[in-house]
């Protein structure tokens, strides 16, 4: 089962209740609603991870933090595997 940071992000419901689903636990709305409450709840710990404002800010932040030949490395070097995760190369 693949989970994909920007799935998780932006249908995250629906990539939980995939992810519970497929790992035969509980995905009832109770779980799943319990579970997206308290990962959204602000905490020290969380503060202290934060790397942008939020998550919906984090994704595909590599486009701007890092330089053109360093994404095209990447691209030559994981163009499979990105592309068996769904980006485009």
């Amino acid at each position: 089962h693949l989970i994909r940071y920007e799935d998780l992000m932006q249908d995250t419901e629906a990539t939980l209740r995939g992810m519970l689903g497929y790992l035969e636990l509980d995905a009832s709305d109770a779980v799943v609603d319990g579970t997206i409450a308290r990962a959204s709840e602000e905490n020290e710990n969380s503060r202290r991870h934060r790397t942008s404002a939020g998550a919906g800010a984090s994704i595909a932040r590599w486009k701007q933090s890092l330089s053109p030949s360093v994404q095209a490395v990447c691209n030559d070097v994981y163009a499979d595997v990105l592309e068996q995760f769904g980006y485009a190369v």
